[in-house]
Order: C-alpha cells, then sequence, then structure tokens
C-alpha cells in the first residue's frame, strides 16, 4: 500500500513543478533599468497645404499640442507668393494667421478636432490673376470656424482635412479703412505633413 501512495504522489507534484519552473522570473531594480523607455506621445506636427501648392502659393503650417492638455492645439500658418505680375514686375503677396484647435475624438496624432482661426491676407488683384478658389484677393482679415480630422501613420506622415466657414473683412493697409463689405463664405483646406 506504501509503495503505491508514492508514486501517486510523485505523479500529482509534477504538474505543480513544472509550472513552477516556467513562471517568469521576478523583476528587479536591475531588469527594470534594463528595460526600454516608453516612447513619448507626438507633440508636434509640420505640414503644407498642396491645395495652395496648386495657387503658386507656399503655406506652411505649425501645430503643436498644449503641456499637459494634449488635446489643446496651438497653430501658426504662413503663406508666401511670390509671381511676375501682368506687367512683367515681380509682386509679392502673404499671408499669416494663428488657429486653436480642440480634439474631440481621438488624440492629437489621429482624431477629429474643433477650432477657430484667424488669419490676415495681403494679396493684390494682379498677383492672382483670373479666379483661384483659395485664394482671397486683396487685403483683408479672417475669423473662421472649422471641423477638421487628422490621420497619422506609424512612420509619422500626416493627413489633414478641414471644412468650415470664414467670416472676412477688406481692409486698405494703406489708410486703414474698410474697403468692402463684410462676407462670409465656406473654406476648405487639406495639409500633408509630418507629426513628430
Amino acid at each position: 500500500m506504501r509503495a503505491w501512495v508514492i508514486p501517486t504522489v510523485a505523479i500529482a507534484a509534477a504538474p505543480a513543478a513544472a509550472s513552477a519552473q516556467v513562471a517568469p522570473p521576478a523583476m528587479t531594480p536591475r531588469s527594470l533599468e534594463a528595460m526600454p523607455p516608453t516612447s513619448a506621445p507626438p507633440h508636434g506636427t509640420v505640414s503644407f497645404s498642396p491645395i495652395h501648392l496648386a495657387a503658386d502659393m507656399l503655406e506652411v503650417t505649425v501645430e503643436g499640442s498644449m503641456p499637459g492638455l494634449p488635446r489643446l492645439a496651438v497653430a501658426v500658418m504662413l503663406g508666401v507668393r511670390a509671381d511676375d505680375g501682368p506687367d512683367e514686375r515681380a509682386n509679392f503677396g502673404m499671408s499669416f494667421g494663428a488657429s486653436v484647435g480642440y480634439y474631440v475624438l481621438g488624440s492629437f496624432s489621429t482624431g477629429v478636432a474643433v477650432g477657430l482661426e484667424g488669419q490676415f491676407s495681403s494679396l493684390d488683384q494682379q498677383d492672382v490673376p483670373g479666379t483661384v478658389t483659395p485664394l482671397v484677393v486683396g487685403d483683408g482679415a479672417e475669423a473662421s470656424l472649422w471641423v477638421g480630422g487628422k490621420w497619422t501613420a506609424s512612420l509619422g506622415a500626416s493627413v489633414t482635412a478641414q471644412l468650415g466657414a470664414a467670416w472676412r473683412r477688406d481692409l486698405d493697409t494703406y489708410e486703414g479703412d474698410t474697403v468692402g463689405p463684410d462676407r462670409v463664405r465656406p473654406i476648405a483646406n487639406l495639409l500633408v505633413g509630418w507629426t513628430l
């Protein structure tokens, strides 16, 4: 009887011994130091607008998330256009502005945001012959409300699309007076860039 009990106990204890052997080792301070650091979430995006580029204007946007408020982002935009006008003189036009956006869905790298933007442009009529959709000729200021979505690939390439409405007032930069009625116009923009 005693000889039969001993093999039974040995067989019952074998799975427990096997499971004890495959248990992971305890994390020691030295092993924690050897672990690679976790990657920080992206905090900035640099992009350009191919729509404006098609209108011979280079517009660059730099967007950054706010420290401590990762869903809140601030962006600055600068657009430059240099071309020969009808009188063959070099003409120079520009626009600059800033926006504040809040990512209501997702995150700064990939999500949906709503925002407010203010922009000033100085593009003479002779700078832009004909009608170019993304550019509004003349000197003026705009305030816009937009909703947009951003998608960022694992390598960092990003695409942002925005739709909204802008309230515009044309200005006379020499006299400082308004030169045209206020108007509301739809806006659409596409940004291609890199998130880091």
